[in-house]
């Protein structure tokens, strides 16, 4: 059953023009902004992707990046606030496609996977984490550090990453913690490609 949805994407207008050049829009890695900083969980989401909704096409790795909702309400970004760099041309798409077809996820919780942080739901569970890391003798730091891969090191970031999939339940029940209710969350989506055809509406502005 195909259940269309409609998203909003902001893309560079080089992205836009391999969109109507092409059929299609892919992301290209050398364009990912700090890619290098983010890569774990870029790699990480784009895992995620292949267990949810299945492999993507040939030659790509990493997601395009959508609004599926803005500050609570399922509308179009506020072009008005900062969308890359001041004076750019920018893109602003207004897609329509299959469910089946993205990944939804919760923009603010995304800051946990970005930052090697560990999501937890209460402070509780917060605190009880870093006494996990804290009796290995490991700092928050550490966490981050690749080249430290004890047997300990790896379950405290099976931990950590699992925590992650939070970012995918956007029924979790609000908190005075981390959890937004519904009516005030940013939720972002991640897809494979564009295709031409499902795109509604393209709107040029320069980045203010």
């Amino acid at each position: 059953m195909v259940i269309d949805l409609k998203i909003w994407t902001i893309q560079d207008y080089q992205a836009f023009e391999q969109l109507v050049n092409t059929g299609e829009l892919v992301v290209a890695e050398k364009f990912i902004e700090m890619l290098d900083y983010w890569r774990y969980a870029y790699d990480w989401m784009a895992e995620q992707m292949r267990i949810r909704i299945g492999n993507p096409p040939p030659g790509v790795k990493y997601p395009v990046w959508a609004w599926y909702q803005w500050e609570g309400k399922r509308k179009k970004p506020d072009m008005r606030s900062r969308h890359g760099e001041p004076g750019r041309r920018i893109v602003l798409l207004t897609l329509e496609l299959d469910k089946k077809d993205m990944l939804l996820s919760d923009f603010d919780l995304w800051h946990m996977p970005l930052n090697h942080g560990y999501l937890s739901l209460s402070e509780q569970e917060d605190e009880e984490f870093d006494n996990e890391y804290k009796k290995c003798c490991y700092s928050y730091h550490d966490l981050k550090d690749c080249s430290i891969n004890t047997p300990a090191m790896k379950l405290l970031r099976e931990k950590m990453t699992k925590s992650w999939e939070r970012i995918f339940d956007l029924t979790l029940e609000p908190n005075d913690w981390l959890i937004e209710p519904m009516e005030k969350k940013s939720i972002q989506t991640t897809l494979w490609s564009i295709r031409q055809d499902q795109v509604v509406k393209a709107e040029v502005f320069t980045a203010q």
